[in-house]
């Protein structure tokens, strides 16, 4: 029982006016029931009381059920759909990872320069006399020697896929050309260090050029780097330049390694398919200074002089959409749609005096329920969501059209059908206005009701008598 309130309690609060709808569609059915049976008049017709009482409890109570059961096939229908289709873990993520690259984190090019002097220093040798010996010792000569740094960038999308759901995925194309200047007023060791992205599977195409010169043959390689050295006169200048092809997933980000002074800085990332709109920058990233379209994509470009900061440059890339994503938040506020059709078609048939039949109420709750579960099984055949829509809205508006009476129908009832089976499933498409959508259609709904209502009052019409218990209905 507390799982059934909690159930319910939840239902209520994920769409309030909806439960308020529910609720006053429940009391009508409640009482039209004893006022189809004529209830004012009992003590003249010595009606009986317990079958009168008995069908005004039951006809609430199934309708109630119907309603849940309802959302429970539905609920159910959007979770088996989402577990085909789109379906994003932890697992898979660290399987596209370890295949295709993790995301790709590439910090900047250090350089420190070393020189040897001649340290004399007094020992004892063997035998215990003090002599005098010279050593040379490495020491470092601190200097801030990159003075000028270009990075060219171009980011490609390539969506990985892995079960049923689909990853953000890039290709990379990767340029840095660096200037480095020996500021010591002596000869030195100039260390070059160029940080490989961690975890990174593969980096195709890796060469280092210094002064136009390939230096693959000086270049010891580690999992995390790529280092080699090189002597530097004073005041000399050597023009660095590295380029690779790699892909990554997620995101891309340009780290600065070193608290420094950045002197003529660019970089420029090239997102030929990422339209500005698309955009996003990954947490503790500085935005660029220019960003601007160009063709279908975009530019962005991050200039820095004399500036000071150890904060990242790059993108994060929007998620792909995945498969079946429409159909599944379509199915995920059908249950809505189903319950406002069910609760204004009986408002609606009450206040028009023209009464209901259960079984009638029942098979259009089936064919709405039966619309969007055929929706979830051909979607993954047909090319696109509106031929999978129309394919699914169609038939059971026209199915709804004939269970609710034909051209007999009230004019409201028959437009019912057509508002929420073909109309109010689009309200889910757009995802960020989405909400306001619903709750618009949620608002709509109340006011027609409300209005329907007044009309109702005023008119004051007799209600038709209700077919006995076990009676079939008249064409």
């Amino acid at each position: 029982m507390s799982a059934l309130l909690s159930r319910v309690h939840s239902w209520v609060a994920e769409a309030p006016w909806l439960a308020l709808v529910m609720l006053v569609g429940v009391a009508a059915i409640f009482w039209w029931v004893l006022r189809s049976q004529g209830v004012p008049e009992w003590s003249a017709r010595k009606a009986p009381w317990l079958r009168v009482v008995a069908l005004a409890l039951a006809l609430p109570a199934l309708f109630f059920i119907l309603l849940w059961g309802m959302r429970v096939t539905l609920a159910r229908t959007e979770y088996d759909f989402r577990r085909q289709h789109g379906r994003v873990s932890e697992a898979n993520l660290a399987s596209v990872e370890s295949i295709w690259g993790r995301p790709h984190v590439q910090r900047d090019l250090t350089v420190y320069h070393t020189y040897e002097v001649p340290v004399t220093e007094e020992v004892r040798d063997q035998f215990g006399r003090i002599v005098t010996r010279t050593r040379m010792e490495t020491r470092e000569a601190p200097q801030n020697s990159i003075t000028r740094t270009r990075g060219d960038v171009t980011l490609t999308r390539s969506e990985r896929q892995k079960g049923t759901a689909r990853y953000p995925g890039f290709t990379l194309d990767a340029a840095f050309d660096y200037t480095v200047r020996n500021f010591a007023d002596r000869r030195t060791d100039a260390h070059f260090t160029f940080p490989l992205s961690p975890g990174q599977t593969m980096f195709d195409g890796f060469t280092v050029r210094v002064n136009g010169e390939d230096m693959s043959s000086r270049l010891l390689f580690d999992p995390y780097a790529v280092t080699w050295t090189l002597p530097m006169n004073p005041g000399q200048v050597d023009e660095v330049a590295v380029a690779y092809h790699s892909r990554g997933l997620q995101r891309f980000y340009y780290q600065v390694s070193d608290v420094r002074e950045l002197r003529d800085f660019l970089l420029v990332l090239r997102l030929p398919d990422i339209p500005p709109r698309d955009v996003n920058y990954p947490e503790g990233c500085i935005t660029p200074t220019t960003r601007r379209a160009e063709g279908n994509g975009s530019l962005l470009e991050w200039r820095l002089d004399r500036a000071l900061t150890t904060r990242g440059m790059g993108i994060a890339l929007p998620q792909p959409a995945q498969p079946g994503a429409q159909v599944a938040r379509v199915l995920g506020t059908a249950w809505r749609g189903g319950m406002l059709l069910l609760v204004t078609v009986v408002l609606t048939a009450i206040a028009l005096g023209a009464g209901f039949h259960p079984l009638r109420l029942l098979l259009l709750g089936a064919v709405f329920v039966g619309e969007f579960m055929l929706m979830a099984a051909i979607s993954d055949y047909v090319p696109s969501y509106w031929l999978a829509w129309a394919l699914a809205a169609l038939p059971a508006i026209g199915a709804a059209y004939l269970i609710l009476g034909g051209r007999r129908a009230p004019f409201p009832l028959y437009w019912l059908p057509v508002v929420f089976m073909g109309l109010y499933p689009l309200l889910a498409l757009p995802r960020e206005v989405a909400p306001s959508l619903l709750l618009g259609m949620d608002v709509l709904t109340v006011l027609y009701l409300a209005v329907l209502g007044i009309l109702a009052l005023r008119r004051t019409p007799e209600a038709p008598p209700l077919p006995p218990v076990g009676a079939e209905e008249n064409p």
